[in-house]
């Protein structure tokens, strides 16, 4: 069985690599991105079954990000 791919977008590197921890040791595949764009950047060149978003980081906050994923039908099943 593949695991699932995790997708974690924060600005800060304490929080992204704390959760990449938690999540690695529990069998996932992780993903990192520390902004917005970054995130949206990613979401669109990997294949990724769910995101774990900080709400408020520069640029494109989190929602801002699940906003856009929203919109996009290639996106939206995430």
């Amino acid at each position: 069985m593949i695991p699932a791919k995790v997708l974690i977008g924060d600005d800060s590197v304490t929080v992204r690599m704390s959760l990449r921890d938690a999540f690695v040791a529990q069998g996932y595949q992780v993903l990192t991105a520390e902004s917005g764009e970054e995130a949206i950047e990613l979401l669109r060149s990997e294949s990724v079954d769910v995101m774990v978003l900080d709400l408020v980081m520069p640029g494109k906050s989190g929602v801002d990000v699940l906003r856009e994923t929203k919109a996009d039908e290639t996106l939206v099943s995430i």
